[in-house]
């Protein structure tokens, strides 16, 4: 992406390493189907720590991840013929882990 290769989030790794910080620092994107977002986040966790209720998988794909944002043609929508029956108290199945594209700040990958 442009925005990366132009310094992106990596132009702010010389803050971070002049700080008084010693942790992590991680920058990560990712689509959020259920919203219909692209979302961006920073926080000071390890890349394998990320604030996600469920499974991720780390790429270095943030174009696929953007593509997928863009050409999604119901965002935030669930369409009825997309809809699977679940029998009352079946427990929801377990989720695919979602493409989240991550920049260690600290590193510089």
């Amino acid at each position: 992406m442009a925005a990366v290769e132009a310094g992106g989030p990596g132009r702010h790794q010389h803050q971070i390493r002049a700080a008084d910080y010693d942790g992590p620092a991680t920058f990560y994107v990712w689509h959020d189907e259920q919203a219909g977002q692209l979302r961006c986040s920073t926080a000071s966790l390890a890349p394998t720590d990320l604030p996600f209720g469920g499974a991720y998988q780390p790429t270095d794909d943030l174009d696929g991840i953007v593509t997928g944002f863009l050409t999604d043609e119901t965002p935030g929508l669930v369409l009825w013929d997309d809809l699977e029956p679940v029998a009352v108290g079946e427990p929801d199945g377990a989720f695919p882990p979602f493409p989240v594209w991550i920049f260690d700040l600290r590193l510089g990958r």
